[in-house]
């Protein structure tokens, strides 16, 4: 939470394996300045290795009343490629996250912008989970893709970001 403002919920995915789950939340018009994202998790009755990993990006210059297209996601199991198609528009930023897992290096498609690449660290020899974010331009349609070596089931989450005016700026 950012001074203490509460997130929204955007979407959630999780692949029918239940093992990779991504979330995208968001909080419209966050105070400014330098702040802590802290993450609480409440899983009743979960049991074994939980790893987690979490990436945040600020985006100015977005449409202050409907800032955020719909949430679309898909999901994989086995080394299958990871990849979906993201309803955009001319001047909006798309983006993406992924889980899979946290042994995997991760390559990103085209014209995607690495903005996270983290994995837990459950153990370092072995890391439950690897979460990747990415951005894109918008487009009428923006392909989305990630792909990676060895079998993990994964989960991949996206929405495009609608700008006030013409641009959208991106700061890490």
């Amino acid at each position: 939470n950012v001074k203490g403002s509460g997130l929204t919920l955007v979407g959630a995915r999780g692949e029918c394996g239940n093992t990779r789950r991504v979330e995208m939340w968001s909080l419209i018009a966050p105070a400014t300045g330098v702040h802590n994202v802290v993450v609480t998790l409440n899983l009743p009755g979960a049991t074994g290795t939980l790893g987690v990993v979490v990436g945040a990006i600020t985006f100015t210059g977005a449409d202050q009343t409907s800032p955020l297209r719909p949430f679309v996601s898909s999901d994989g199991s086995a080394g299958t490629p990871a990849s979906l198609n993201v309803p955009s528009g001319l001047n909006e930023m798309v983006i993406d996250t992924l889980a899979t897992g946290g042994n995997q290096t991760i390559t990103l498609g085209p014209s995607q912008v690495a903005q996270w690449n983290l994995q837990s660290l459950t153990s370092l020899a072995n890391p439950d989970v690897r979460g990747t974010g990415s951005t894109r331009a918008g487009a009428p349609s923006v392909p989305l893709s990630e792909t990676f070596r060895g079998t993990s089931n994964w989960s991949l989450g996206a929405l495009s970001v609608t700008p006030l005016q013409a641009d959208v700026g991106v700061t890490i």
